[in-house]
């Protein structure tokens, strides 16, 4: 789970709990939170930390599911 640290409609406190109520029940879940000031519509961007992030996240699955 990915959070904007200016996001106020999604702020990160949220995402965080979900991150905790998702391990909790097993998930394997992680989280990162990617400081900007332009707020919710940031994944729209171009983030350089959001798609650095995005861009680990699949390679790392698709390391995973390859066959």
């Amino acid at each position: 789970i990915m959070s904007f640290s200016s996001d106020w409609l999604y702020t990160s406190k949220e995402n965080k709990d979900i991150v905790i109520a998702l391990n909790s029940s097993g998930a394997d879940v992680s989280y990162s939170e990617i400081k900007t000031d332009k707020g919710h519509d940031s994944f729209l961007l171009n983030e350089t930390q959001f798609l650095r992030t995005l861009k680990s996240f699949i390679d790392s699955m698709y390391d995973k599911f390859k066959k």
